[in-house]
C-alpha cells in the first residue's frame, strides 16, 4: 500500500437541525439518515458514495442552528472523506472550518480536539506539507496514544515520514525533536512490519 494511503480516519457525528431555533425531529432524522449512509459507505470503502452522503448531511446542518459541535462534526466527516479521495485542498479548507467550531465546542484536551489535531497531522503528511503539519505534530509529543487520539495510528511511521519531509525543508531543529520522540516511543511501542494505517481510528459517535 502506498504511503499516501497510510492513514484513514472516518468520523460520524449526529446533530439536531432547527429552523426556528427549536429542535426539529424530522430534520434530525434526515441528518441522521445521511450520516448513517455515509458511515456505511465509508466502512464499505465506497468513498465516493460516502462523500456524497456526508455532503448532503453537511448541507442539511446549514438549514438550522445546530450548535458548534454539530457543525464541526459535519465538516470533519466530509473533510476526512475528501482526504481519503486525495482531494487535499478541499479537505484542508473543511478541516480549517471545523477547527473554528471545535474551539468553541470542546475543551483543549477533549477527544474531539485531539481527533482533529491528528487529522491535520495526517493530512499535511499526505500533502507533503510538513511545515504546515509541524504545529499539530508537536502537540502529540510526550503523550501516550490514549491522550492524543488514534491509538491504532502507527505513530512511529508517522514520525519517521515527518523526519523525511522536514529534512527536505532544512528544518533540522524540528527533525531533531521528532527523532527524540521516535527514540522515546521505540521503548514503548512494538516494532511494526507495515506502514498501513488503514482504519486506524474509531468513529466518533
Amino acid at each position: 500500500m502506498s504511503k499516501e494511503a497510510m492513514k484513514r480516519t472516518p468520523l460520524i457525528l449526529i446533530a439536531l437541525l432547527t429552523i426556528t431555533g427549536c429542535a426539529n425531529p424530522l430534520n434530525q432524522a434526515t441528518y441522521s439518515r445521511y450520516t448513517d449512509e455515509g458511515n456505511r459507505a465509508f466502512v464499505a470503502r465506497d468513498f465516493t458514495e460516502a462523500e456524497a452522503a456526508f455532503a448532503r448531511a453537511a448541507y442539511n446542518v446549514d438549514w438550522g442552528n445546530l450548535g458548534d459541535a454539530a457543525k464541526a462534526g459535519s465538516l470533519y466527516n466530509l473533510a476526512e472523506t475528501k482526504r481519503i479521495l486525495r482531494k487535499y485542498t478541499e479537505a484542508e479548507a473543511l478541516f480549517l472550518q471545523a477547527a473554528l467550531f471545535d474551539v468553541r465546542a470542546w475543551k483543549e484536551d477533549s477527544y474531539e480536539r485531539r481527533m482533529l489535531n491528528t487529522a491535520f497531522v495526517l493530512l499535511y503528511l499526505d500533502m507533503h506539507a510538513a511545515a504546515k503539519g509541524w504545529p499539530y505534530l508537536e502537540k502529540t509529543f510526550d503523550k501516550p496514544d490514549s491522550q492524543k487520539y488514534g491509538g491504532n495510528v502507527r505513530w512511529l511511521e508517522v514520525y519517521r515520514e515527518y523526519v523525511v519531509e522536514l529534512s527536505k525543508l532544512g528544518m533540522h531543529s524540528k527533525v531533531s525533536r521528532v527523532r527524540e520522540e521516535i527514540e522515546k516511543r521505540k521503548k514503548a511501542e512494538p516494532i511494526q512490519s507495515t506502514t498501513d494505517n488503514s482504519g486506524a481510528a474509531l468513529l466518533r459517535v
